[in-house]
């Protein structure tokens, strides 16, 4: 008999609490219950659930708490937990899922997941549906069904798809292909794209290469898939097509070796833990003899600025910064131009959380000029303990502009500039990882201040180097620390403090 069945024993009532945990502390021998329950128990009903309790656990514990949580769901809740599931761990899943809706129907809620065809196959084959449904259950004490079907992209959307993938590539290094037969599906038109490039999801993409590991199998539903590698000239990307009863034969004309172009959909596959492609069409073709790898193009940058606009930095507040007149210029400054920048986050983790804030300064002939600064629609939840570090919630960011429109006014921000940040690893990982799905390639030259500053500062027994320790040292005010433009404007100080002891220290 387990402790509800106890309880419910004198009072029916308490039938209808859930035990989420019973915590034991050995140090203090003290007991605490986490309970949940859809019904609300009165305070009289809780000391004597409180009572009965105290009347079983061993004489040395004592009960130090009793907590309880209300379970509530509708259709409303249930919609928002299955997506806070999707996003904490099937990430990928949701940019695939072209519809998500619930409905209760005697007693059951039925969610209705609509997605392309790998993604269901996926989902079945991978307990993914039980696990999801399990976890539902566990926290709403429903029933819950998942109901998953496959839906088309859209003849629209895949015409237009298809059109893009015919002009070209607008900013990807291509691979050229000559005598294209079609194998299975119409004849690819336009040019191949690095595999290597490959590193966004992108509709009706064209690569190309040799086959390696052609197998096909099976699915629980008895449609054959075959998979295989496709390696090109700069890398390998693993490829899945569903051939129809027509197409079958001809795709068993594949043998590992094969030069083919191939369209199809690049998309993130979690369980791989890398991009793979659904193969739409298949032609035998013959690949480059002398093949020599290009660099790697950006998109230009914009003729004008069109969502963040750049502010001049007053003079006034230049003398302000420095609170020293007579301290020149450092040479080290003369003739260049810096932006030193800071970002917000929604997590600790480039490829799967996303940008919040950017702040950014511009230093050119050793004085701030401009500064850049904005916050972001992530178009994620941001978690709590997130919100207590920034101070940037959901509310402050849902009628702000996304990174993809803010990205290109931060790339013109830098161009012909370096780049500065307080350990830049971490900043700048985040926005290249993330400016790459929209063509855009930050190839400047890049300063770390917290690498300056231990190069600089290694002798005089600094805690750690973190910003704020810094600026306390060198005595540069730091207001509402870990917001971006308030560090971007304290790196600047830093880094400008930094290489004025740097050339004292040369002088003397």
């Amino acid at each position: 008999m387990n402790l509800v069945e106890y309880l419910a024993e004198e009072n029916p009532e308490y039938g209808n609490l859930y035990i989420d945990s019973v915590v034991l502390s050995k140090s203090d021998c003290s007991i605490v219950v986490n309970f949940s329950s859809k019904t609300v128990f009165s305070d009289a009903q809780k000391m004597d659930i409180r009572s009965r309790i105290e009347a079983i656990i061993p004489p040395a514990f004592t009960i130090k708490q009793i907590n309880y949580s209300k379970i509530y769901c509708d259709e409303d809740v249930a919609l928002q937990k299955i997506r806070e599931i999707i996003t904490a761990k099937y990430l990928s899943l949701g940019s695939s899922l072209k519809e998500v809706s619930c409905e209760r129907k005697g007693g059951v809620f039925l969610f209705k997941l609509r997605c392309l065809e790998y993604i269901r196959v996926y989902l079945e084959e991978n307990s993914i549906i039980a696990e999801m449904t399990a976890e539902l259950e566990g926290h709403f004490k429903e029933k819950f069904m998942i109901d998953v079907a496959y839906v088309d992209g859209g003849r629209e959307e895949v015409k237009k798809a298809e059109e893009k993938a015919e002009q070209g590539p607008l900013n990807f290094r291509i691979i050229e292909v000559s005598n294209i037969t079609p194998l299975v599906g119409k004849a690819a038109k336009g040019s191949a794209v690095y595999i290597s490039d490959c590193e966004s999801e992108a509709p009706r993409q064209l690569i190309c290469g040799k086959v390696l590991g052609f197998t096909e199998r099976k699915t629980k539903n008895e449609k054959v898939m075959v998979s295989f590698e496709l390696e090109d000239f700069t890398g390998r990307i693993f490829c899945m097509f569903f051939p129809s009863e027509a197409n079958y034969e001809k795709v068993r004309q594949l043998q590992d070796g094969c030069e083919v172009l191939i369209l199809g959909d690049i998309k993130f596959d979690s369980f791989k833990n890398g991009f793979v492609c659904m193969v739409k069409s298949i032609s035998l073709c013959e690949l480059q003899k002398d093949f020599v790898m290009a660099e790697r193009p950006s998109r230009p940058e914009p003729p004008n600025y069109s969502v963040v606009f750049p502010r001049k930095f007053m003079q006034s507040e230049q003398l302000d910064l420095f609170e020293r007149g007579d301290v020149p210029i450092p040479h080290f400054f003369k003739g260049k131009k810096f932006v030193v920048f800071d970002i917000e986050t929604t997590g600790l983790n480039y490829d799967i959380d996303r940008i919040t804030e950017i702040g950014a300064v511009k230093i050119e002939d050793g004085i701030i000029t401009e500064t850049f600064s904005t916050l972001i629609n992530p178009g994620i939840h941001i978690k709590e303990e997130t919100v207590k570090l920034n101070g940037i919630d959901d509310e402050l960011v849902k009628d702000c502009p996304t990174f993809e429109q803010v990205l290109p006014d931060f790339y013109k921000f830098t161009r012909g500039a370096d780049i500065v940040a307080h350990n830049i690893e971490f900043d700048l990982k985040f926005i290249k990882y993330h400016s790459k799905k929209y063509g855009y390639y930050f190839d400047n030259c890049v300063y770390d201040t917290l690498e300056i500053a231990k190069e600089y500062l290694s002798g005089i027994g600094l805690s750690n180097y973190k910003l704020n320790t810094l600026c306390e040292y060198f005595d540069i005010d730091l207001k509402d620390h870990h917001r971006a433009w308030n560090d971007a404007m304290a790196t600047a100080k830093l880094f400008i403090k930094l290489y004025e002891m740097r050339e004292f220290a040369k002088n003397c």
